[in-house]
């Protein structure tokens, strides 16, 4: 979407989502329904550790490293980014397994970027 300022254009995403198996309260068929996601190139920002924490249940350093992996570093410069070391970080990190039910690192970045934490992470270039 352009922009009157001529800042950078909005980006819009609109994705169908599954209509419901069943049909309405009063027999009528369910009605359609979208999911619309609309960003600013401009606006570049990591969600917070507490927003992680918070939708995903885990405790605060957990996400932490969470949002290290998902910046791209490997487990043991995301170890170094936090100030702990890589045995605290590997046990961080299968604890966070755990909580999200998860059994490897892609299943939960995969989990983080699908939920809506993921759509305030900056894109490729950020």
């Amino acid at each position: 979407l352009p922009r009157p300022s001529g800042r950078a254009a909005l980006s819009v995403l609109v994705a169908p989502l599954r209509r419901a198996a069943s049909a309405g309260a009063w027999g009528e068929p369910a009605a359609a329904a979208a999911l619309l996601v609309l960003t600013d190139p401009e606006r570049r920002h990591e969600p917070p550790a507490a927003l992680v924490a918070r939708l995903h249940n885990l405790p605060r350093a957990e996400a932490e490293l969470v949002l290290g992996l998902l910046a791209g570093r490997d487990l043991k410069a995301a170890a170094e980014g936090m100030g702990i070391t890589l045995n605290t970080a590997k046990t961080l990190l299968q604890r966070a397994f755990e909580r999200t039910g998860t059994h490897r690192q892609a299943e939960l970045l995969t989990l983080v970027l699908r939920g809506p934490a993921g759509a305030a992470l900056p894109g490729p270039t950020g």
